[in-house]
């Protein structure tokens, strides 16, 4: 009996897989859209799908908070650049647009007390 149940419900799910197939979705005179209206569908799917991953990517981009070094990975950073020595001097190179990759925060101070993880302004200079 188990063997006859499996046996019906394979063909159960192959009448039904024949019923999908004669189903009305073509249009009613059979005719399969010509390769211009096949092409210009697919372009449409194509652009929409694109934008709608491009408003995810920038929603979650827009979400994400910025990624910056460790504590001490910074302070390597800014020790081997030798270029500060004191806050105020930090301050104003931030200001004036000089260069620091974006994984050093501009406000260090404000980071790494978040993280538990700032000492000082002179800890962090190497002075």
């Amino acid at each position: 009996k188990a063997a006859f149940c499996r046996h019906s419900s394979i063909i159960k799910a192959a009448q039904k897989e024949e019923e999908i197939d004669n189903e009305d979705w073509m249009p009613k005179d059979n005719s399969i859209p010509d390769k211009e209206t096949r092409s210009w569908e697919t372009e449409l799917h194509f652009q929409i799908n694109k934008l709608v991953l491009e408003d995810q990517w920038k929603k979650g981009f827009l979400k994400s908070k910025p990624r910056f070094l460790s504590y001490e990975g910074a302070k390597n950073w800014v020790q081997a650049q030798n270029m500060w020595t004191s806050k105020e001097e930090w301050v104003s190179s931030i200001e004036m647009g000089e260069g620091k990759p974006s994984l050093v925060p501009s406000d260090p101070e404000i980071v790494y007390k978040d993280r538990g993880t700032w000492v000082s302004w002179d800890d962090f200079l190497g002075v």
